[in-house]
């Protein structure tokens, strides 16, 4: 066991980061949440919808703001109506300034086996709100650097709408995911990589000189 070793993805801290937040891109009467990926059932779209409708039931003042496309994006049109923004795909610099230009950040997959999309949010500012399963969960620490909810749209709404209300708990676990995510860099996940290769390699050049 000893000789096995994880190696974790990075994130792009200079491209995601809070200073690429654009005043007036995003409703600013709003408080705005955002999902970034496919827009799939397998990346829990279902419980995304029951989630936001019970959230914005106690706090019609959050909107959802969905960045990404998929096959349940006319599902979730007609069952979301006004309180959704569909931005479609974004890639690059536009989808850094939606990141750093919302308010929180949910996320309803109970499949993913990391989360990259994350870690992005995190290295952009934002509070995250996951589900507490598969990668996200090794990913968010529970009420340190974002907060992680039961799979039931209830408990998730509800968690939505509390942050909605409290500024202080946004700032605080927002500010937690940016000092988590500084592990995370691309830089230091290659930086390990290369520290694996060389114990490797030292390893086998050490059974080389036995062996001769």
């Amino acid at each position: 066991m000893e000789r096995i070793a994880r190696w974790d993805r990075g994130v792009a801290t200079t491209r995601f980061a809070p200073d690429r937040r654009e005043p007036g891109l995003l409703d600013p009467t709003r408080i705005n949440v955002l999902y970034a990926g496919r827009l799939t059932r397998e990346k829990g779209a279902d419980l995304l919808a029951d989630a936001f409708l019970e959230a914005h039931r106690l706090r019609p003042a959050l909107q959802l703001v969905l960045a990404g496309e998929g096959p349940e994006e006319a599902v979730l049109r007609a069952r979301l109506g006004d309180a959704a923004t569909f931005l479609g795909w974004l890639e690059g610099d536009a989808l850094a300034a939606v990141y750093a230009s919302a308010d929180l950040f949910v996320f309803c997959s109970q499949t993913d086996t990391y989360g990259q999309v994350l870690l992005e949010a995190q290295a952009s500012g934002l509070l995250v709100v996951a589900v507490a399963a598969g990668g996200p969960a090794e990913l968010v620490a529970h009420g340190r650097n974002g907060l992680l909810c039961s799979p039931g749209p209830a408990v998730i709404g509800l968690t939505l709408a509390g942050l909605a209300g409290s500024p202080s708990a946004r700032r605080r676990l927002s500010g937690g995911g940016l000092n988590a995510v500084r592990e995370r860099t691309w830089e230091a996940s290659l930086g390990r990589l290369a520290e694996g290769w060389t114990l490797a390699l030292e390893g086998r050049r050490a059974a080389a000189a036995r062996a001769a």
